[in-house]
């Protein structure tokens, strides 16, 4: 049937309409392709530029950057990047072999397991190390890395690397200042309580010095009366000043022994309770002029020890005496001795004295040194019995202590083994020979 003219007409109304909106696509496809190439240009201006100040960023903090593909081994590079390994052109050839080859060997497994597990946990790391350069000479770089990966596979390595030659010879030069630094302030340290030490040593050497020639010329002069008592008290007095010399003087010796790793000890059976006694009426007449009470804690088990019994009763005695020393009239002063394990014994002296400030406590057992150590010092001493007293101890393996409350009283204590060795000398901070470990 031939078409009528009004329907001839409808479909050429729809086909202009079809024309029409395909212009229009067509027309909103160009404005949108060209809005597009607009936003793009833009892009890749914005990129330039940003990779422009990237770049002069990183040549002027001097550091260089490097991608690594995986695939190829490849390693793409900035020129700052070649420097760090001593070149001053950019090199034709780089690769993760000849990268390694410029490690420093000693770097170089650590280098190789820091790649090897950021390639393995795709993750980054950050590191320093040394690299050798054509010349020989041994240069610190610092390097900063990042893993690309693709379903779950590492595919690129990137970093950045920089030479801290420079920053690592000003931090050792610091560290050396500070060094010699703190080794002079040792030094002037060492220096001023030496000197304190000489004065308090002149000052005991003079005392009973003095006492013996006085008593000794006043018997000679024969001004003092035949009465035999008064002249017996005159031989005590110079007697007991006697010995308190030569208290010093062997404690000086023993000191100077056993800092040069000569002195020897001489292990034997030990009656720990029959010692501590022979200690106790010693230091009696001190004890009883105060009116302190020593008592005795002994463990009974403690019957295997062997042990040098003439350097036990030296450090008992520089232990007790200082307790009974410190201790106010009408005082209490407890040695007490225990297992600590089974090769190990524990002895302490407690004392319900002035008690020690916890600031002063680093400076006990140490050489030459007195907590109460001016001029116008209420207590007699030179400062040798704990230093004395922690060498004779560390000698023989064990450890010096102490615990204080200030205005409650001390506790002194050492630990030694059961049966006694002799350490062989260690030498200690200055050289000095020192013998076991340090005071706790």
């Amino acid at each position: 049937m031939t078409p009528s003219v009004s329907e001839l007409q409808l479909q050429i109304q729809q086909l202009q309409a079809e024309l029409q909106r395909r212009r229009s696509a067509e027309e909103q496809r160009a404005d949108l392709q060209q809005t597009l190439g607009a936003h793009l240009q833009r892009a890749e201006a914005a990129l330039r530029e940003s990779e422009g100040r990237l770049r002069f960023t990183l040549e002027a903090a001097q550091i260089g950057d490097w991608v690594l593909d995986f695939a190829t081994g490849q390693t793409r590079r900035s020129l700052l990047h070649d420097r760090c390994f001593g070149y001053d052109r950019l090199q034709e050839q780089w690769s993760y072999e000849i990268f390694l080859s410029h490690v420093h060997p000693d770097d170089r497994p650590a280098v190789v397991r820091r790649i090897e597990a950021g390639r393995a946990a795709l993750r980054g790391w950050s590191g320093e190390y040394r690299v050798v350069w054509a010349d020989g000479s041994i240069h610190w770089v610092r390097t900063h890395v990042t893993v690309q990966h693709a379903d779950g596979k590492a595919t690129h390595m990137l970093g950045i690397i920089s030479d801290i030659t420079q920053q690592k010879h000003d931090e050792t030069a610091r560290l050396k200042a500070q060094q010699l630094e703190a080794e002079n302030r040792q030094i002037l340290e060492a220096s001023r309580i030496k000197s304190q030490f000489l004065a308090n040593m002149s000052h005991e050497l003079r005392t009973p010095l003095n006492a013996v020639i006085g008593f000794a010329d006043l018997l000679q002069s024969g001004t003092v009366d035949a009465d035999p008592a008064k002249r017996r008290m005159f031989l005590s007095h110079i007697g007991n000043s006697g010995r308190h010399l030569l208290r010093l003087i062997n404690d000086l010796l023993d000191l100077s022994k056993v800092e040069s790793g000569r002195f020897e000890f001489y292990p034997e059976p030990v009656n720990l309770a029959s010692l501590t006694q022979d200690v106790i009426d010693t230091l009696s007449p001190a004890s009883q002029a105060k009116q302190i009470v020593v008592r005795t804690e002994i463990d009974p088990s403690l019957h295997d020890l062997v042990l040098d019994p003439a350097r036990l009763k030296q450090v008992l005695y520089n232990y007790l005496s200082n307790a009974i020393k410190f201790t106010a009239e009408r005082g209490r002063v407890t040695v007490r001795a225990r297992a600590e394990g089974a090769r190990r014994f524990r002895l302490e002296v407690e004392d319900t004295g002035i008690g020690i400030a916890p600031d002063d406590l680093p400076r006990l057992f140490s050489e030459f040194q007195q907590l109460d150590g001016g001029v116008g010092k209420r207590h007699q001493g030179t400062g040798l019995g704990l230093a004395l007293t922690r060498r004779l101890v560390e000698a023989q393996g064990g450890q010096v202590g102490v615990r204080s409350v200030p205005g409650v009283g001390s506790v002194f204590h050492l630990v030694l083994p059961r049966a006694a060795t002799a350490l062989p000398p260690s030498t200690g901070e200055f050289g000095v020979p020192t013998l076991g470990g340090s005071a706790p």
